[in-house]
């Protein structure tokens, strides 16, 4: 019976991430179509409508939340006339993953959940060779091969280098420190300067709120240092000469950080084409909208990609916010939503990292997949990466034992 067979809970939770780990590539330089997220999306909704047949009675961690949250959506779409089609393709392209968390924390053991952490551990892993032969194959840039390569490297190296970095502090192992090492070939390779900035920060977000000797500190923060310095010359970009091996050039390195964050496109001034003047952008016009706009949003799917014209939405960001690149969570969630949805949504995110009894795993999921998505790019709609999330959460919620039927909604 499944409520009583690892393999089956090991297979569901590992089939559609491996199907997206092999076919994002595919997919990136237009091989493959799209349709393949909606395959994922059904075959996790089909298995959980067969564990529900198997057990009826499921706890649901997050349930409350979620209610509330999609309670909210439902309310402001009908008081403001929101289209209730785009509010059902939002909420579609949002919570199918949370069906994998479902699934884990209902189905797994203790043993289940080990033997599930050590395979999203291997893929990670695995991601460091994946980034050698796309050195080979198509050179140091952002072309995906598996996991490596456009947004995908940052949240993948911060995942991996994370949790090595976690068990190298609790104690330590060679073998760990070489790991943690060669996963820095991951953004090297994959071109991605945000990952770069990020470890450190990651770092040092881990250390709050415990002791740490300030040797240890100074000795994190060294390797840190290291790293970035490591970074900033091997990645072409970072460097005024742009070629892998330039120099540390601090004055070219805080002009590009500048320019890169705060930038506007050259042949239109008003036209935000980095992280930080994108969010500069929309705020300033949700202020100059009002407060309604400011609390509540222009609508769930406002920003909503369709193959269906009368539902398409995809410019609405340089139309209306004159934003060409540079969205992130933030403003996915606030221009949706406005601050109330936002808010209601993270809410939703620490109620299912509350089980877990691991105090530094749940800090990293957090500053990931907050602080780092917030600030640097969409990746609730990323089902390839936002599957580590679910996957990870759940796997650390069975691990500790915590779950109860209090839980329940």
């Amino acid at each position: 019976m499944f409520a009583n067979s690892s393999k089956w809970t090991r297979y569901w939770a590992l089939i559609p991430l491996l199907v997206l780990a092999t076919s994002y590539m595919f997919i990136y330089v237009g091989a493959l179509g799209e349709f393949v997220y909606k395959l994922v999306e059904f075959f996790i909704v089909i298995s959980f409508l067969v564990s529900l047949s198997i057990r009826k009675n499921i706890i649901l961690v997050g349930g409350r939340e979620l209610l509330y949250f999609i309670a909210y959506l439902f309310t402001i779409s009908l008081l403001y006339g929101h289209s209730i089609i785009l509010l059902l393709l939002f909420l579609y392209n949002l919570l199918p993953f949370y069906l994998i968390y479902l699934i884990i924390i209902n189905f797994s053991s203790h043993e289940d959940s080990e033997t599930l952490l050590r395979d999203v551990k291997y893929l990670l892993m695995f991601q460091v060779v994946a980034a050698v032969i796309k050195l080979i194959i198509f050179g140091q840039n952002e072309i995906p091969l598996f996991l490596v390569g456009s947004d995908l490297t940052t949240y993948v190296f911060l995942l991996l280098s994370g949790l090595l970095f976690i068990s190298l502090s609790r104690q330590f192992n060679a073998v760990v420190l070489s790991a943690l090492l060669l996963s820095f070939m991951i953004p090297l390779i994959g071109a991605k300067r945000g990952a770069i900035i990020f470890f450190p920060l990651m770092i040092l977000y881990l250390q709050t709120g415990g002791r740490t000797s300030p040797l240890k500190l100074f000795g994190l923060l060294f390797f840190a240092a290291i790293l970035l310095y490591l970074g900033v010359v091997l990645i072409p970009t970072l460097n005024p000469e742009n070629v892998v091996g330039g120099r540390f050039d601090l004055e070219y390195l805080t002009w590009y950080l500048q320019f890169y964050t705060l930038g506007f496109d050259g042949n239109n001034p008003e036209l935000a084409i980095g992280r930080t003047s994108a969010i500069v952008n929309v705020f300033t016009k949700m202020i100059e909208d009002g407060p309604q706009k400011i609390l509540f949003g222009y609508g769930p799917g406002i920003m909503l990609k369709s193959g269906f014209s009368f539902l398409d939405n995809r410019d609405f960001m340089t139309d209306y916010f004159n934003v060409k690149y540079g969205t992130n969570s933030l403003i996915f969630f606030g221009v949706q939503t406005g601050i109330i949805g936002t808010l209601l949504w993270v809410r939703f995110v620490r109620s299912l990292l509350k089980p877990m009894a691991d105090q530094k795993v749940k800090k990293l999921l957090y500053f990931i997949f907050v602080y780092v998505a917030f600030f640097y790019s969409t990746v609730w709609k990323l089902d390839v990466i936002i599957i580590f999330f679910y996957l990870i959460s759940a796997i650390y919620a069975v691990k500790s034992s915590s779950i109860s039927l209090s839980a329940k909604l």
